[in-house]
């Protein structure tokens, strides 16, 4: 450590900061600060806002190892935490030494370290979460602090705050990056992730096995999801504008890509992702969520249909061609049926299945298709 001092005359603050990148760098930066202090010992108790742990500079292992574990720790850091949070302040101001002085606490690990004086700097509570604790000490055989070390830690605290505000927030983006990218890839379903610009910015394995084996739709860094046939390209460009906001009504589309080469369909279902939220990390680009099915996935099971919500075989197929994408005149003419009819039929989906909009049915029924098969 004391070649470090003499290389290494950093200020405590961009030390600090740089324990975002080096959690290795928490002792340097509270040496650094023990030097501005003249502090014979500084312990950082972060429990409360980070992963366990209590980081110190100039004491010895085995004094830091009792300090954590002892059991009056707890009892006496509560004292000091909950008296005030936000600001920093002198040792004397909270625990009478005396008093102090008659404790296990002070036997075991306080006077085997020289005693002490000691500046507290206490963050402020937020969330709920408790107080991260700084504690600067002086051995007893010395004089204690002076205002112009008050000032100084009163300088650091704003900074310790804004790290342990912006660790935490890394901590849980690294811990909700994880589970989100756990769950997609283990998605039977294809999921593509595009940015506001259309450009993909995730794509699950799903997605990309089907999207090696089909010739009817192609994926681009540079110009984002296209579908080989003309009209069908058109409609994609389409369904991704509207669901980019861009044009009409934000709504979930669904597709049908036809490829007489592969001999088989794919189906895409594109909807909006909300802009609203705080999210910081990679996934705050996405905008447009694709999911992508091959043709056996598509199809409805009459059987269940007719089990669950009464449907007739008609309405099963009119059922069918919705999730296909069709309009209501669409479906009419493909099941060989007037428009009223179908509008009959489509009154009774609603009532069968306790929905009052399209949009409702469809999603009830995608959902179904999603959980059972055919």
């Amino acid at each position: 450590m004391a070649k470090y001092q003499r290389e290494n005359p950093a200020s405590p603050i961009p030390l600090l900061y740089r324990t975002l990148d080096d959690a290795q760098l928490w002792e340097p930066a509270l040496n650094a600060l023990a030097e501005d202090l003249g502090a014979d010992h500084i312990v950082l108790d972060l429990q409360a806002d980070l992963a366990p742990m209590i980081v110190a500079t100039r004491v010895a292992p085995n004094h830091i190892a009792q300090f954590a574990s002892h059991h009056e720790y707890r009892q006496l850091r509560g004292l000091v935490t909950h008296s005030t949070s936000g600001c920093t302040l002198r040792g004397e101001s909270i625990i009478d030494q005396r008093l102090q002085a008659r404790s296990e606490f002070y036997a075991d690990v306080i006077r085997p370290m020289g005693g002490y004086h000691a500046l507290f700097a206490l963050t402020s509570r937020a969330a709920g979460r408790q107080t991260a604790l700084l504690s600067a000490c002086r051995s007893s055989r010395k004089r204690g602090f002076e205002s112009r070390h008050l000032e100084k830690l009163d300088a650091f605290l704003p900074h310790l705050e804004t790290v342990i505000r912006l660790q935490r927030r890394i901590t849980h983006s690294a811990v909700e990056n994880w589970w989100h990218e756990t769950i997609l890839k283990a998605l039977p379903v294809g999921i593509i992730l595009l940015d506001a610009q259309g450009k993909p910015c995730y794509i699950n394995p799903a997605a990309e096995s089907l999207l090696d084996n089909t010739s009817a739709l192609s994926l681009s860094a540079r110009s984002g999801l296209n579908a080989r046939d003309p009209a069908t390209q058109r409609q994609l460009s389409q369904a991704i504008e509207q669901a980019l906001g861009k044009n009409d009504e934000p709504a979930p589309v669904a597709i049908r890509l036809h490829s007489r080469q592969d001999k088989q369909d794919v189906w895409l279902r594109i909807a909006p992702l909300p802009t609203g939220g705080g999210a910081i990390d990679e996934w705050s680009p996405a905008r447009v969520l694709v999911f992508c099915d091959g043709p056996d996935s598509q199809s409805l099971n009459p059987a269940e249909l007719s089990r669950i919500f009464g449907f007739s075989p008609r309405e099963s197929a009119l059922a069918q061609a919705l999730i296909d994408g069709q309009p209501l005149a669409d479906a009419a003419g493909s099941l060989g049926v007037s428009h009223e009819t179908v509008r009959s039929q489509l009154k009774s989906l609603f009532a069968k299945t306790d929905t009052n909009r399209q949009a409702e049915l469809t999603a009830v029924l995608n959902k179904l298709r999603r959980w059972s098969g055919p």
